[in-house]
């Protein structure tokens, strides 16, 4: 079964070959997307520039557009598989920009972390932190 996400943090924008609709800056600079299994991404590697600036694996960090930016020629999550990240720096959400087709049999999790042993709860990509928890 075949899973489309989207939400706040993680939106994904596929665009068929023959799309009348143009997004600039899709243009599949960080190539395919097809982890072998689960795998992290450290949104921390993003290179600081405009959101439009061609891709180079790890993502692009655009500080004004508050966004880390991958621009994927595909996306392939197969079963079995998930997809987490790790924050940057600035906390920014994630957007995947993608100019083919988008197939997600695994997980995609945004998801933070809960608060505990009265620390705050870590936020996933573009949240914000929670309050502490009483030990």
């Amino acid at each position: 079964m075949t899973r489309v996400l989207s939400s706040l943090f993680v939106m994904l924008v596929a665009l068929p070959t023959a799309a009348s609709i143009v997004v600039p800056g899709a243009d599949g600079s960080d190539g395919a997307f097809a982890p072998g299994g689960s795998i992290e991404i450290d949104l921390g590697l993003a290179t600081t520039a405009a959101w439009d600036t061609p891709g180079t694996g790890d993502g692009v960090y655009d500080p004004d557009q508050w966004a880390v930016v991958f621009k994927y020629s595909s996306v392939h999550v197969p079963a079995g598989a998930t997809v987490t990240f790790k924050n940057h720096p600035g906390n920014p959400p994630v957007v995947w920009l993608v100019s083919g087709n988008v197939e997600i049999d695994g997980t995609v999790q945004v998801n933070g972390r809960q608060a505990q042993n009265g620390f705050p709860g870590i936020p996933g990509p573009g949240g914000f932190s929670g309050g502490f928890s009483v030990p």
